[in-house]
């Protein structure tokens, strides 16, 4: 799949998706102890919903494959952080006001959001080098094939 085609998508179905993300993980953060399923270490699913969450924002909000301009770069690193900050302060925040829902707060839960958002970051930063590098092979290609072409 080229990385436009993953541009698409993205800006098509991931906007969505982080909504409903969103959504979901905080009515599971507040929903009472008893009305969530144990089918792992409670920390496990922090980790793995907020990796999600992460990556899913930042698809949906700061994407921008191909892009080779200093001001361009700056953008993009800005909005990211803004997503970053946002997703983990909202884990922050949930987990703090749990104990008003009757749950309790856990700091290895909050620990585990911490490192999700690194990962959902990791993951991101992985995709997006690997379209830019691809854009520029093919900006390179180009430019090749117009140099060799008589004038």
């Amino acid at each position: 799949m080229s990385c436009e085609a993953v541009h698409t998508l993205a800006v098509r179905l991931m906007r969505p998706l982080a909504v409903l993300s969103s959504i979901a993980v905080s009515a599971a953060s507040l929903a009472p102890a008893h009305a969530i399923p144990t089918l792992a270490p409670d920390y496990t699913f922090h980790f793995a919903s907020y990796a999600g969450i992460s990556l899913v924002w930042l698809l949906a909000a700061v994407w921008c494959p191909g892009q080779q301009s200093v001001t361009e770069h700056r953008s993009r690193r800005l909005r990211a952080s803004v997503v970053l900050v946002a997703v983990a302060l909202t884990g922050t925040v949930l987990e703090l006001v749990q104990h008003h829902v009757g749950r309790t707060s856990d700091s290895r839960d909050l620990l585990a959001n911490l490192v999700g958002v690194g990962t959902g970051w990791a993951v991101w930063t992985r995709v997006v080098l690997s379209c830019d590098l691809a854009h520029a092979r093919a900006e390179r290609a180009v430019e090749r094939v117009m140099s060799d072409c008589p004038k």
